[in-house]
């Protein structure tokens, strides 16, 4: 499957204050947690998640996300999946879209997520999630 990658590793945050310290160390700007709420849709017969594949439609604030992923491979921690995304006015609109064409809510979470970006676009963006499982980077 061709189309723009999705690259990234996760691992679980003893120390977020020491983490959120040493990304400001290296330069990284950071936001205010924003609360999120992701709604995972498939068909009847389960073909998205049977091939590896998300369809993800997620709310913050009064903006959407409508997200499709392929299949993901995993390399030495490191996962990479090909990503498509478009940023959507109305989320609620675009999930009564997806039901009409088909597709079901499966799974639903929320979370809350800090963004760390470097001056450098080249560097990479780091998360901080916050959710009923742990904190995550």
């Amino acid at each position: 499957m061709h189309g723009p990658r999705e690259i990234e590793t996760k691992f679980r945050v003893a120390d977020r204050r020491a983490l959120e310290a040493r990304l400001k160390a290296l330069g990284a700007a950071g936001t205010a947690p924003e609360a999120e709420e992701n709604v995972l849709f498939d068909d009847a017969t389960r073909s998205l998640r049977e091939t590896g594949c998300a369809l993800r439609v997620r709310a913050v604030a009064r903006r959407g996300l409508l997200t499709f992923k392929g299949p993901s491979e995993i390399a030495a921690g490191v996962k990479s999946r090909v990503e498509w995304e478009s940023v959507v006015d109305d989320p609620a609109s675009v999930v009564a879209l997806l039901e009409a064409l088909g597709y079901q809510p499966w799974f639903r979470y929320e979370k809350r997520r800090a963004t760390f970006r470097f001056p450098d676009p080249s560097r990479p963006v780091v998360v901080v999630d916050e959710t009923p499982l742990g904190l995550f980077a």
